[in-house]
């Protein structure tokens, strides 16, 4: 099923097919995701802006356990994004950018939230 999911402003969008919305190892779909639940969406293929708000394409929305839960944002514009350096996914680094470098992150594979272990 298509559909959007707010996510820091941003309008992530998933589509039948192309989109796996998932908590562990079971499936979910958009309806599943009860609203303020923490997500963390991966694999950015398009993004675009529609009616002034950044719109995204995501590959996987997953649905975070609450011990998993962090505020992604802080207040102060700035968002919680766990970075993967490209050709180097082994030296991810939890870090915090300006919400309008989320984006770029997204595109390249970061994703929303602290990374696995800090």
């Amino acid at each position: 099923m298509n559909g959007t999911l707010e996510v820091n402003e941003y309008h992530v969008v998933s589509r039948a097919g192309q989109t796996s919305i998932r908590k562990g190892n079971r499936s979910l779909t958009l309806e599943d995701i009860p609203e303020g639940a923490q997500v963390k969406v991966r694999g950015i293929r398009e993004s675009e802006t529609v009616n002034g708000r950044q719109q995204v394409f995501a590959q996987e929305i997953k649905l975070q356990d609450e011990e998993q839960e962090a505020d992604n944002d802080d207040g102060d514009g700035k968002v919680t994004i766990c970075h993967i350096p490209p050709g180097n996914p082994g030296n991810a680094k939890t870090k915090t950018v300006s919400a309008s470098a989320v984006p770029a992150h997204l595109a390249h594979g970061d994703y929303l939230g602290a990374c696995n272990g800090g």
